[in-house]
């Protein structure tokens, strides 16, 4: 067993690179226009690790003037991002021992920063379901390849049985599409499906989404249904 070390997960407003925001102007004593806006920098963590470092930006992917405004607004965030960076290195380092690489860090982080409507039909059904379609070799693969996340799965599925007939491929999905189906339905008219994948992971975004999905209707079974696969899909970037 390869014994972990000490991990480092730093904030810190890149300075190196300015982002362009709306001036903020006043006139002065002498008339003149004077921009008085802060400059505005994106955040990023600066990760060590076994005298090793790497940096990444935060999955925020907004800008501030200070660490300190950074810790302000979104305090919670940045102690999931250090919790989700520490799981993470612990993690690869038990796998891998010697041959383990810390630059690659920032890019396992990255799927963490999706919202759940991408993330979960995205890990669950869409991958799978395209590979089937392209097999099948059939002369309408694209209008059946899954590109859009707007178009309900079922319409995917639908389309898939009318076009290509009952294949075993196909009706053995069955089951991931009714996950997405019941998934869409408990994001629909609210807000659960743009909570990312770290506020599942280390925030409530798990207990925010449960109690939205029971009251659009969904059943418990339902429920457990797509909570466990959320929770199983999110252990496997760990």
């Amino acid at each position: 067993m390869n014994k972990v070390g000490k991990i480092t997960a730093k904030h810190f407003i890149n300075k190196t690179l300015k982002v362009p925001t709306y001036k903020n102007e006043i006139i002065d004593s002498n008339g003149k226009s004077v921009d008085i806006t802060p400059p505005f920098h994106p955040l990023y963590i600066k990760i060590t690790f076994q005298r090793t470092t790497t940096q990444m930006k935060s999955l925020l992917n907004l800008d501030f003037t200070s660490v300190e405004e950074a810790e302000f607004r979104c305090g919670d965030w940045l102690d999931m991002e250090k919790k989700m960076i520490n799981d993470i290195i612990k993690s690869e380092f038990k796998k891998n021992g010697d041959k383990f690489i810390l630059k690659g860090i920032p890019d396992k982080c990255k799927p963490f920063g999706q919202p759940l409507k991408d993330f979960f039909p995205g890990m669950l059904l869409v991958d799978i379901y395209n590979t089937m379609v392209l097999n099948s070799k059939s002369s309408y693969l694209e209008l059946l390849e899954w590109k859009s996340s707007t178009i309900p799965a079922m319409v995917y599925y639908e389309a898939a049985l009318k076009l290509l007939g009952e294949l075993p491929q196909l009706i053995a999905l069955k089951e991931k599409f009714d996950l997405c189906d019941h998934f869409e339905k408990a994001i629909s008219n609210n807000n659960t499906g743009i909570l990312k994948v770290l506020e599942w992971k280390y925030g409530d975004a798990k207990e925010q989404f449960s109690q939205k999905a029971l009251s659009a209707g969904l059943s418990f079974n339902q429920l457990v249904g797509i909570v466990t696969n959320i929770d199983e899909l999110i252990d496997k970037l760990i």
